[in-house]
């Protein structure tokens, strides 16, 4: 193998190749063109067209367009009304979003452990974590692969808990040949510049409860009515909850309505580049690749190292990866490590120790549904090469 770049050798690659692209045509273009000729760039039709084409997507009765995937497992959680220190609980390895949705509405995050095959939320794990207090679950479909859902739903009816899907990285994915959106009591999606399907920003709801539905768009408005005497005159209104500001921008909508149009398709793109990769590494050993399952739609590329001693390098490996030309990220650090929730709640180190080893070890890859096979040869060379040399103790 070629000295290591880092080392001063010849990178594999020249130009960065990055780890995620913009995938926008002209329809997008036009479409935010139409949006600003329209003189409507806030609210009105456009939301609602997004709304009603979504729930045709997924199948869920509602869809509720936010300005962010926060603001959606904010909402989500909020909708249900549960008491203050009431108990909810998600895995570690995800967003710090994930966890700020019970610290929005006052409850308290529980972190369970992950499925150390697939990255999901360990469903031992949930029933080991549950108390009198806990009142909802929300599972993670991490890089894409829908979690057991048949299971925490078998969990969730028995001890009477919610269940809210963390979908930002499933958009399109399917459970028993029903796309996600319609299983969990509320799911909540992300729109935002990296997801499988972008509005730049944004977030959706997606429910089969009108009340909640109903509570969320209101919640989404600053909790404001109009009058009933005037409907149609500005500022003639009520106030009956505290709401927020969560409206998307039509410009940002009419880019995720051309997105849906084309989301199956870039998901096979996106399924299809990530079996290829996964062929030309799946010779090396000191790496563990993810599950080809028909029902991921591949968010993220995630590798995990196998071999302890390349696992204690993860951060030089990921340097020396940059140097040759790939992009690389940590997706993601433990959530229950940070120091709010180390300050807050006294997690530490050792709490969820197979959560921890698989952080520590994970490198997510490039892949985006415009990805080349050429540039998918070069990943496969950058992680072959750099491998090569830590394992023979050459850096």
């Amino acid at each position: 193998m070629n000295k290591l770049a880092i080392d001063g050798g010849i990178p594999v690659r020249e130009q960065m190749l990055p780890i995620f692209k913009l995938e926008l045509g002209e329809n997008e273009f036009q479409a935010v063109r139409n949006v600003l000729e329209s003189g409507s760039i806030s609210r009105g039709n456009f939301r609602e067209k997004l709304e009603a084409e979504f729930c045709n997507y997924t199948k869920a009765k509602y869809a509720i367009v936010l300005n962010s995937g926060t603001a959606a497992l904010h909402l989500a959680v909020n909708a249900l009304n549960l008491e203050p220190n009431d108990e909810v609980i998600v895995p570690s390895l995800s967003f710090v979003a994930t966890a700020f949705a019970a610290e929005y509405s006052g409850l308290k995050p529980v972190f369970a452990e992950i499925d150390p095959a697939t990255f999901n939320i360990s469903v031992e794990d949930v029933k080991q974590k549950i108390s009198d207090r806990t009142r909802a679950i929300i599972p993670v479909h991490y890089a894409g692969l829908p979690v057991n859902l048949d299971a925490l739903r078998e969990i969730s009816q028995k001890h009477n808990l919610f269940l809210i899907e963390d979908a930002a990285h499933a958009i399109g994915a399917n459970h028993n040949g029903t796309k996600i959106g319609n299983f969990g009591d509320l799911t909540a999606f992300s729109l935002f510049a990296t997801k499988n399907m972008t509005a730049g920003e944004g977030g959706i709801i997606t429910t089969n409860n009108k009340k909640w539905a109903d509570s969320i768009r209101l919640t989404r408005a600053h909790g404001i009515t109009a009058s009933l005497n005037s409907p149609a005159v500005s500022g003639l209104c009520d106030v009956s909850q505290l709401g927020y500001n969560f409206h998307l921008s039509n410009l940002n909508i009419a880019v995720a309505i051309e997105q849906l149009k084309k989301l199956d398709k870039m998901n096979q793109q996106r399924k299809e580049m990530a079996v290829y990769l996964s062929n030309l590494l799946k010779e090396v050993e000191e790496i563990e690749l993810p599950g080809a399952e028909n029902n991921h739609i591949f968010h993220l590329y995630t590798i995990k190292l196998m071999d302890k001693k390349l696992a204690g390098k993860r951060d030089q490996i990921l340097e020396s990866l940059l140097a040759e030309g790939i992009q690389v990220g940590v997706y993601y650090l433990p959530i229950h490590l940070f120091s709010y929730f180390r300050n807050k709640y006294g997690t530490a180190p050792g709490d969820l120790p197979i959560t921890e080893t698989v952080c520590n070890s994970l490198v997510t890859l490039p892949l985006y549904p415009s990805i080349t096979k050429n540039e998918i040869k070069d990943i496969a060379a950058a992680i072959k090469k750099v491998v090569y040399n830590f394992s023979q103790n050459k850096r």
